[in-house]
């Protein structure tokens, strides 16, 4: 283990009492892919040196991995008791709650709209360091919501009381929402298929982002000699 991992990021605040909605944490890609989320995890926590890190997840096109990655991540800085909180940001095709086994509403959406609070939306795992923010209530104006004035005032009061805040966004070259999502975060990692997303399309996706803080990039699906899966 290294001196980052036994580093604890702090918070401002308090951690949150867990009141909400419960859901279980999924095991998938977890049993094969754990050391290299491990990796994944150091290398981020040393990249970031703000105390508060808001970390959005992505991808060029859909299928890519992003939204495991986002799982897999948020529950390895949980696993250092590192208070976690995971954001389905993506109000058009939210997948979260169903992966956690927890309502899809109240949600992200509920808060940003003013008809839920933080302590119905926010669903608690049976992990005790990790929580979950699923999309919320349809909304037939995703794009409007996340440009509102809302957005990163959540955000702002979420990374006060979380060592951690993931988004799992929706992917980039789609629609606008992942690109509005990025204006909010101190990290971005790009998830990319190895030998399925088109070069050109990675690119376009790496020049929507050009000015935001995009960390690396998670080569998903790249097998190498006695590993699997994910390379960062």
């Amino acid at each position: 283990m290294t001196a980052a991992d036994n580093a604890t990021p702090r918070s401002e605040e308090r951690s949150p009492e867990r009141t909400g909605r419960r859901g279980r944490v999924p095991n998938e890609a977890w049993s094969v892919l754990g050391e290299e989320f491990r990796s994944l995890r150091t290398r981020v926590s040393v990249a970031l040196k703000q105390r508060h890190k808001i970390i959005l997840v992505t991808s060029a096109l859909p299928e890519e991995g992003k939204t495991t990655v986002s799982m897999t991540l948020a529950r390895s800085f949980a696993q250092m008791e590192w208070r976690t909180i995971l954001i389905d940001g993506d109000l058009r095709k939210p997948d979260l709650h169903s992966r956690f086994g927890c309502a899809r509403e109240p949600g992200l959406t509920d808060l940003l709209e003013g008809r839920s609070g933080e302590g119905e939306a926010i669903a608690r795992t049976d992990h005790p360091h990790l929580d979950v923010l699923p999309a919320g209530s349809p909304s037939t104006g995703p794009a409007e919501l996340l440009q509102g004035e809302a957005m990163p005032r959540i955000l702002r009061d979420l990374a006060a009381r979380y060592a951690y805040v993931v988004v799992d966004s929706p992917p980039l070259t789609a629609i606008t929402d992942a690109h509005l999502l990025s204006g909010y975060a101190d990290a971005i990692l790009l998830v990319v298929r190895g030998l399925v997303s088109p070069r050109e399309v990675v690119k376009d996706a790496l020049g929507l982002l050009q000015g935001r803080p995009v960390l690396g990039v998670v080569l998903n699906g790249i097998s190498a000699p006695k590993k699997y899966g994910y390379n960062y």
